[in-house]
């Protein structure tokens, strides 16, 4: 398991391009096989831009379970854990809701361009 402090990458959990920021760090360990454990300590402030950036982005593109069996958290607050909850509930019903679908698809196209 790879540990990750998430103050190192970005001294905030509020802002999109540093859920972005997280994200690729997640993905470059998870292509890895690694596990991953997101350390909060030190950050108090969240939103839900920043789960959507990161986690969110993760379950849209590949499902829940990937979030669900590898990537696991310490040290957030009850505000960052109902934040991080949020989020990721959200992702699934989009990923879910066939209405949703055209837009997904459009989203992958995008998140490619990064």
């Amino acid at each position: 398991m790879v540990v990750i402090k998430v103050k190192d990458i970005c001294p905030y959990s509020v802002f999109e391009q540093d859920g972005i920021k997280l994200r690729k760090v997640i993905l470059h360990e998870l292509e890895k096989n690694n596990t991953v454990r997101l350390d909060f300590e030190g950050i108090d402030l969240f939103a839900t831009m920043f789960f959507n950036a990161s986690i969110g982005f993760i379950v849209l593109k590949d499902g829940p379970e990937v979030i669900e069996k590898n990537v696991s958290y310490q040290n957030l607050t009850e505000l960052g854990q109902s934040t991080w909850e949020h989020s990721f509930q959200n992702a699934i019903e989009v990923r879910n809701n066939p209405t949703y679908q055209e837009a997904l698809r459009h989203y992958d196209e995008e998140s490619e361009d990064e």
